[in-house]
């Protein structure tokens, strides 16, 4: 899941240097890669911790938060005013 929203990520860059992509557009591009990165930290930590009783349900409740989390912000990306968000390139470089 997180090496796919990666590439979506990436494919959304391409697309942005040949068609001019909104600032909801940017936005979501920059969340979705730092949701792939958390998916991917998760993924690695539950894989390489210590070993402990396997409770799948766990591990079930770890990526569906993150899931709801990642659909959450893109989706409000989108429905807030685009004047409450700030501008892309001014918060990238946080990012």
């Amino acid at each position: 899941m997180g090496f796919s929203l990666l590439a979506l990520t990436y494919a959304m860059l391409d697309i942005g240097y040949i068609f001019t992509l909104t600032n909801a557009w940017n936005w979501t591009r920059l969340l979705l890669g730092s949701w792939a990165l958390v998916f991917l930290a998760v993924t690695y930590y539950l894989r390489y911790s210590p070993p402990r009783a396997d409770n799948p349900s766990i591990t079930n409740s770890f990526f569906a938060i993150i899931g709801i989390l990642t659909l959450a912000t893109v989706a409000a990306v989108f429905v807030l005013p685009l004047d409450f968000l700030p501008s892309y390139l001014s918060a990238e470089l946080v990012f």
